[in-house]
């Protein structure tokens, strides 16, 4: 089952039909080119880090009494934030989870507004799914290199002091 997680990535909130959606799927070309080549072994996890951080994702958002908040799924004891390259891989995802038949609250953010603000706000150790329904998925774990290191559970791991501990 989800889980509902309390951040506002950006003011406000915006809800679509998805039949307004159509069959436009706007992606970030280069950065999902970046993924498929680290996937295959040769590809360079910087590079993927650096387009990730400069392209508008998607993510999909919830009004709750405590205000805005996204949605992180729970595997294995870990939580992931799906985020996404499009609004249409968005909706597709939400189909597929058993939400959003008729409508979708989403946010539109950089991946450095995911990195830097929305997962400080999540619990410890959450993680970023990147096109979760695609053949180019890619999980970023929450490690050093990846996150900020209060936030990277291999520094926790080695010592180091747990962000809200």
């Amino acid at each position: 089952m989800d889980e509902v997680q309390r951040q506002a990535p950006r003011p406000g909130e915006i809800e679509v039909s998805l039949a307004e959606l159509g069959m436009v799927d706007e992606v970030a070309p280069e950065l999902v080119d970046a993924v498929t080549e680290v996937r295959a072994a040769r590809g360079d996890m910087d590079r993927v880090l650096r387009l990730f951080r400069g392209t508008t994702l998607w993510v999909e958002r919830e009004t709750t009494e405590q205000g805005h908040a996204l949605r992180t799924i729970p595997l294995d004891g870990a939580h992931w934030l799906p985020v996404f390259t499009s609004l249409v891989r968005l909706s597709e995802f939400c189909r597929a989870a058993g939400r959003g038949a008729e409508s979708l609250r989403y946010g539109q953010l950089t991946g450095a507004d995911v990195l830097d603000t929305c997962l400080p706000a999540l619990p410890f150790g959450t993680g970023v799914l990147l096109d979760a329904t695609c053949e180019h998925v890619l999980a970023l774990p929450p490690v050093n290199g990846i996150v900020p290191s209060d936030l990277a559970v291999d520094a926790q791991r080695a010592g180091g002091a747990r962000r809200g501990a």
